[in-house]
């Protein structure tokens, strides 16, 4: 069991440096948001790729939070239920969410982010919304990366819920 510890604490750690990487993004898509600003309001002469510019940085600020977020409980869910419930059927119920929502709809989102990157890289897929058109394909690697480490993070909390289920049958 030691080993599946070290290798969820390791998955952990690295989903820990991608949210602290990730976070310092905000300094950009601050500075473009201000950018655009400046030169729509007071220069009068709006860019053509900052808005292209802030859905990429936005993009991957928000999505590459998210396995981190699973990691220290930060994403919205029924606490309130489960923290009235007892140890064990709270944990059961985690088990169920787990293998009913989470890991299906985590799974088809790798395997539509995997094709949605493929295809996008194949056909050199640029954005169409301003004349900028910057290839999009590193935004899908990106969203396919966060949800790969969802799913990863996923994994290493889902094995914490049956560790509390096992620990609160054996404690009987």
């Amino acid at each position: 069991m030691d080993i599946f510890r070290k290798v969820g604490d390791g998955i952990t750690n690295i989903n820990r440096l991608i949210f602290r990487a990730a976070a310092w993004l905000i300094y950009p898509l601050i500075f473009v948001i201000m950018l655009e600003v400046v030169m729509r309001y007071f220069v009068g002469r709006p860019t053509n790729w900052v808005y292209d510019m802030t859905w990429i940085l936005f993009g991957a600020f928000s999505f590459l939070g998210g396995a981190f977020t699973l990691a220290e409980k930060g994403h919205v869910k029924a606490d309130i239920v489960l923290t009235l419930l007892p140890k064990k059927v709270a944990a059961v119920i985690s088990v169920l969410c787990y293998l009913l929502l989470f890991f299906p709809l985590l799974g088809y989102m790798v395997s539509a982010c995997s094709r949605y990157f493929m295809r996008s890289y194949d056909m050199g897929e640029i954005s169409p919304y301003t004349s900028w058109g910057p290839l999009l394909w590193p935004s899908k690697l990106i969203l396919l990366l966060s949800m790969t480490m969802l799913l990863l993070q996923g994994v290493v909390e889902f094995g914490k819920t049956l560790s509390t289920l096992f620990k609160a049958e054996g404690g009987k």
